[in-house]
């Protein structure tokens, strides 16, 4: 699907239940590569399963060892949450659908365009308000 429409469909597990799609935003060939070999890496991971979560194990289980993990991976690169990727998402979506850079990094597109870049990541996480985007993207100036 990513590499056919580019774009990934989720369905499962998501925020209230809602399906959404999420695109692909490859700057150039070589961010494109990286994306699908994640895609590709996180797809092995889960198998057949509906989620990366192994079926045998509960969530306590789960947090405490595999969840754990990768939250230790995070923090060896200087994340200090698994929510700090949603933030960086949303900051990178920002510049890439306004070509401003986020208002919490210094920067903010025009107030239309400001607009519809946070109705569109909005969308994208999962959210059912733009305004959820703020504390992602911080406030519009």
């Amino acid at each position: 699907e990513a590499q056919a429409r580019g774009v990934i469909s989720v369905t499962d597990g998501t925020k209230g239940g809602r399906p959404r799609e999420v695109p692909l935003n490859p700057q150039d060939a070589e961010h494109a590569a990286r994306q699908l070999a994640a895609l590709e890496r996180a797809a092995a991971a889960q198998g057949a399963a509906r989620a990366v979560m192994p079926p045998h194990q509960n969530w306590k289980t789960w947090s405490e060892n595999g969840l754990r993990q990768v939250r230790e991976t995070l923090q060896q690169y200087g994340i200090s949450r698994l929510h700090d990727l949603r933030s960086a998402y949303a900051c990178e979506r920002y510049q890439q659908l306004t070509g401003h850079a986020a208002p919490c990094l210094g920067g903010g597109a025009p107030r239309a365009a400001d607009r519809a870049a946070r109705q569109q990541i909005a969308q994208e996480l999962g959210h059912g308000r733009t305004g959820v985007t703020n504390s992602y993207l911080g406030a519009h100036p």
